[in-house]
């Protein structure tokens, strides 16, 4: 996974490449709890290339959007990916 960010106003946008797995959803997590420890209250989430997104990264999507409602700030999904794969994708 890749994690790029861009100052952009006064939203912090956030590009995310790769897959949004188990594994990856704890990585994305820290990463997303030190940009709000940082002052980032305004987070515009790129996921445009995640290959796949799994219930995991769904909840982290979820507990991310409540906490910064919480602080008056605000998550928005900028690009979704257009197809991504999920567990039900898998053989």
């Amino acid at each position: 996974m890749e994690i790029s960010t861009e100052q952009v106003g006064d939203a912090l946008a956030v590009k995310v490449r790769g897959r949004l797995d188990n594994y990856w959803t704890e990585h994305l997590r820290t990463n997303l709890e030190e940009f709000v420890r940082g002052g980032a209250h305004f987070i515009r989430l790129n996921l445009s290339e995640v290959s796949f997104l799994s219930s995991a990264g769904v909840g982290l999507l979820m507990l991310t959007y409540r906490q910064l409602k919480e602080i008056g700030g605000t998550l928005i999904i900028a690009s979704p990916s257009d197809n991504p794969a999920t567990a039900s994708d898998l053989p």
